[in-house]
C-alpha cells in the first residue's frame, strides 16, 4: 500500500503545473482543474469514462434485469405506497412433495392442539394452519444487531391445493423497505407463523430492521417456534438440533452439496462486489429447502407422531405434554377434573386433555421400546394420573433399565438415574411406607444438595424408629433392630 501510494505521489509532483502553484504559493483555477482530470485519469481503468448503474426505479414493470441463470425466475414487482420496488420468485410445490418420509400435505391435517402442546403456546389450539406463513432468512451475518441485514426472504404459504415458496432478494440494501412492507402484508393475512429459531433470530432481526427503515411495526400473529419443539423431543439422544440434523435423524433426509450456513454471508458478499448472480444459487437452494422442511415438520408434529418419530422421542412428548398439569393440587384433583368432563373450566379441560395425550404417548412409546427413558416417563404420567403403585412400579423398571444401559466406569451416574432415585426415595416413603428401603436408594445417590439430602436421611430414620415402635397386634411394642441407620 506504501508503495502504491509513493508512485501516485510521484506522478502528481511530476506535473509541472502543480508545481509552478506550489513554487508560487498561489492558487491557480486553470491547475486545479488541471489536477482533478489528471486524478481523474489515473483513477478509472482503462477504456474510457465509468458508466453509471441504472437505478431500479427507472426499470418497467415487467422487466426482468437477467443477470446469471440462478436469478432468471426472479421479477421486480411494486410494493408500497410510493411503488417501491422488490425482486421476487414464486415456486409451487404440490401436496405430495416429499422430505424424508413426510408430505407437505401433512401440515394441512396437523391437530393444532397436539402443536399447542408440544410448543406450550396455548394460542396455536385454535389456529388454522392452512393459513400459516412459513418464514426463514438468510443474512449477513449471524451475530444480529443492526449491522445484520437479511437480504433473502423466504417465505411459504398454501394457495390453489398446493403450496407457494415465495422468496425476496435484495440487489441493494436500498430494496430492504420494500422487503419489509411485503413482509407486513403476509404477516396480517397469516394466522400463524413459523419459524425455525425465529423467537430468537429471524424475527427480532426482521422487527429491528422494519424500525430502523421507518416501516410500521410488524404484525405478531401468534408463532410457533419449531426449534423449541425438537429440542424438547429429541435433543436428549441427538447432540444437534439444527435444521440439517433434524431432516437427517428425524424426516430421513440428508442433504447433498448443500451450503453451509457459515458460508452464506461471504457468498452474498461476493454477489455484492462483483454482481455475478450465479454464486446464489446454492444460497437459495439452501433457503428454500429449509421452508419446506418446516412445513413437513408442522405434519409430523401435529398428524403423525405416533408413527413418524423414534419411540424415545414419543415419550419426551409424552413429558411434555405431562407437565401441562404443573401444581400438586391440580394433579390431585385430576379424578375430579376428568369426571366434570365438559362442565369443567376450558383450563381444566385442556390439562385433562394433555394427560390423556401424555397417557397415549407414553403407551405407544413402552410398546416400541423399554428403555429407562420411556419407562420413567411412564411412571411420570402414572403419579399424574394418581396412580401412584404404578408409578412406583415404573420407577423400579426404569431404574433397572437406567443401570443396566450405563457404563459402570461413567462416574457420577447421569442426570437421568438420580432424578429416578428421587423419585423412588419418595414414592417409598409416602407411599410404600417402606423406610429402610427409601434409606438404601437415598444411599446410592439421588444428586440432590449435601443439607437436602441429610434433612431426608434424618427424616427417614425418624419415621422408620417410629414405626418399629407400634404395638403389635398382640399388644407389644417391636423392639428395634440392632445396627442403627442404615448408612447415607
Amino acid at each position: 500500500m506504501a508503495g502504491k501510494v509513493s508512485k501516485f505521489a510521484s506522478k502528481l509532483e511530476a506535473l509541472p503545473p502543480l508545481k509552478e502553484a506550489v513554487a508560487n504559493g498561489k492558487p491557480n483555477v486553470p491547475t486545479l482543474q488541471a489536477l482533478r482530470e489528471r486524478i481523474q485519469s489515473l483513477l478509472q481503468p482503462s477504456g474510457g469514462q465509468l458508466e453509471e448503474e441504472q437505478p431500479y426505479a427507472e426499470l418497467s414493470d415487467t422487466e426482468v434485469p437477467v443477470v446469471s441463470e440462478a436469478l432468471v425466475e426472479f421479477a421486480y414487482e411494486a410494493v408500497g405506497e410510493q411503488d417501491e420496488r422488490l425482486f421476487v420468485r414464486r415456486r409451487k410445490a404440490p401436496l405430495s412433495h416429499r422430505v424424508g418420509h413426510a408430505p407437505l400435505w401433512g401440515a394441512l391435517q396437523a391437530d393444532p392442539t397436539i402443536l399447542a402442546l408440544l410448543a406450550l403456546e396455548p394460542g396455536l389450539a385454535e389456529t388454522d394452519f392452512s393459513r400459516a406463513l412459513y418464514l426463514d432468512t438468510e443474512t449477513t451475518g449471524l451475530m444480529g444487531g443492526t449491522g445484520t441485514v437479511p437480504f433473502l426472504l423466504g417465505l411459504a404459504y398454501f394457495e390453489g391445493e398446493q403450496f407457494v415458496v415465495e422468496q425476496v432478494l435484495l440487489r441493494t440494501f436500498a430494496e430492504e423497505r420494500a422487503m419489509l412492507l411485503h413482509l407486513e402484508r403476509r404477516l396480517r393475512a397469516a394466522s400463524c407463523v413459523i419459524t425455525y429459531n425465529g423467537k430468537t433470530f429471524d424475527l427480532p432481526l426482521l422487527r429491528s430492521r422494519a424500525v430502523l427503515n421507518r416501516v410500521r411495526p410488524l404484525s405478531e400473529p401468534v408463532h410457533l417456534d419449531l426449534l423449541h419443539v425438537a429440542r424438547r423431543l429429541h435433543r436428549h439422544r441427538l447432540s444437534s438440533c439444527s435444521l440439517k440434523s433434524i431432516e437427517s435423524h428425524v424426516l430421513g433426509r440428508d442433504r447433498v452439496g448443500d451450503v453451509e450456513g457459515a458460508e452464506i454471508a461471504a457468498i452474498y458478499w461476493h454477489y455484492v462486489r462483483t454482481g455475478d448472480g450465479d454464486v446464489l444459487a446454492g444460497v437459495l437452494e439452501h433457503n428454500e429447502l429449509d421452508v419446506l422442511s418446516m412445513i413437513s415438520l408442522v405434519g409430523l408434529y401435529g398428524e403423525a407422531l405416533e408413527q413418524g418419530v423414534h419411540p424415545e422421542d414419543l415419550a419426551m412428548a409424552a413429558r411434555v405434554a405431562n407437565k401441562i398439569v404443573g401444581t400438586r393440587a391440580l394433579r390431585e384433583k385430576f379424578g375430579e377434573l376428568r369426571a366434570e368432563g365438559l362442565a369443567a373450566p376450558e383450563e381444566a379441560r385442556s390439562k385433562v386433555r394433555a394427560v390423556e395425550r401424555a397417557a397415549n404417548w407414553s403407551s405407544v412409546a413402552l410398546e416400541k421400546s423399554t428403555s429407562g427413558g420411556a419407562l420413567s416417563v411412564a411412571a411420570e404420567v402414572a403419579r399424574t394420573r394418581g396412580d401412584k403403585a404404578a408409578a412406583l412400579h415404573r420407577y423400579e423398571q426404569a431404574l433397572a433399565a437406567l443401570l443396566r444401559d450405563e457404563d459402570p466406569l461413567d462416574q457420577p451416574l447421569s442426570l437421568a438415574t438420580r432424578a429416578v432415585r428421587k423419585e423412588l426415595v419418595k414414592l417409598y416413603e409416602h407411599h410404600a411406607k417402606d423406610f429402610d428401603r427409601a434409606l438404601l436408594v437415598l444411599r446410592e445417590g439421588t444428586g440432590e444438595a449435601e443439607a437436602m439430602v441429610s434433612k431426608r436421611h434424618d427424616r427417614l430414620v425418624k419415621k422408620r424408629d417410629a414405626s418399629r415402635l407400634k404395638p403389635t397386634p398382640g399388644g407389644t411394642a417391636r423392639k428395634p433392630k440392632r445396627g442403627g441407620a442404615v448408612g447415607r
